[in-house]
């Protein structure tokens, strides 16, 4: 699938075209349950039954994960922000909002989450504190804002801004102020995240119709297109080292997660379970693990496995769909 309408988030398009077809709610236990092992496309034929030893294996996955999840889930046909323990369990609906709230996004300390909302008419940039209070719009501009992320030292937040035409990636002051384009390419930008270091941002651009990950300095100064493939790559996340990106993309037909070198190098595919499309992968704070979404049980639930790919497990098991985990350790 290409990358979704430029004026709005991948992610935001995604949950409102699922609420628009009736997925269920996501009010779900948060227990987590087992699994096993936009690109992304919801409808696999689910998985066969867990061994034994593979539920297991699951179990031990989830005892070893700490620190809170951060996520998307239909509710009432509507997206919420939820908020997790890392192994699926204590799960709480922090915006409960008849409209539609994605794209999550932590602060460096934990304290505080930005997020997209149509609440106002259309999607802008909002922060509020991590259990939900304290909800404050930092974008009031009349084209849709979306897809934020913070820089190292929160101080800063980059984001999705069609305000001039074509969305391009932007950076504002955390409390709204001063926002400045950094790019201005003829083809949507989108997808910004801010490497660990503070000196670069991986953003997902079209280029010769497909999405491509480009990463560019924090000014906004020399861009590289570190895919080229013909195939969507997508939602670029850094390691917390800065050493590897992990991304989705359908170069081997379905979406796959993979991770690569910032340079574009290294590429090595982590998923691969058949008839299944994993996408929108997030790493743990001590990277040691990734947190995505998958549809290989027949709707998309959060599951969690080891850098490597190894040792996988589902966190969520929700009749709506879920998406987009963000990770931290407070």
């Amino acid at each position: 699938m290409p990358l979704l309408a430029a004026t709005v988030s991948l992610l935001a398009a995604l949950l409102l075209a699922a609420a628009c077809n009736g997925d269920g709610n996501g009010n779900g236990d948060g227990d987590g349950a087992d699994g096993d092992s936009d690109d992304a496309t919801p409808g696999a034929t689910p998985t066969a039954e867990l061994s034994e030893d593979a539920k297991a294996t699951a179990e031990a996955l989830r005892s070893e994960v700490t620190g809170r999840i951060a996520f998307a889930s239909i509710v009432d046909k509507a997206a919420d922000i939820f908020v997790m323990n890392a192994d699926g369990s204590d799960r709480t609906n922090l915006t409960e909002n008849p409209a539609n709230d994605a794209d999550p996004a932590w602060s460096p300390d934990g304290s505080r989450l930005a997020f997209s909302s149509d609440r106002d008419g259309n999607l802008d940039v909002f922060v509020m504190n991590a259990d939900g209070s304290d909800v404050t719009q930092l974008t009031t501009d009349k084209s849709s804002d979306s897809n934020p992320s913070w820089s190292p030292d929160g101080k800063q937040i980059v984001f999705v801004s069609g305000r001039d035409e074509t969305p391009d990636i932007y950076v504002m002051d955390a409390d709204g102020a001063n926002p400045v384009r950094l790019t201005e390419d003829p083809p949507a930008d989108s997808q910004p995240a801010w490497s660990p270091d503070g000196a670069s941002i991986a953003y997902v651009s079209i280029r010769e119709e497909n999405p491509e990950i480009i990463v560019m300095n924090a000014d906004g100064s020399d861009p590289v297109n570190v895919t080229t493939l013909e195939a969507s790559d997508s939602y670029p996340a850094w390691s917390p080292d800065g050493e590897r990106i992990v991304f989705h993309s359908t170069r081997n037909g379905l979406s796959d997660i993979y991770t690569m070198r910032p340079d574009g190098s290294d590429v090595v595919r982590i998923t691969e379970a058949p008839e299944t499309n994993d996408a929108f992968a997030s790493w743990s704070p001590d990277g040691e693990f990734i947190a995505f979404v998958s549809d290989r049980d027949g709707d998309f639930e959060i599951y969690v496995m080891e850098a490597s790919g190894a040792a996988q497990a589902r966190l969520t098991e929700n009749p709506g769909a879920d998406r987009d985990p963000v990770w931290t350790a407070q």
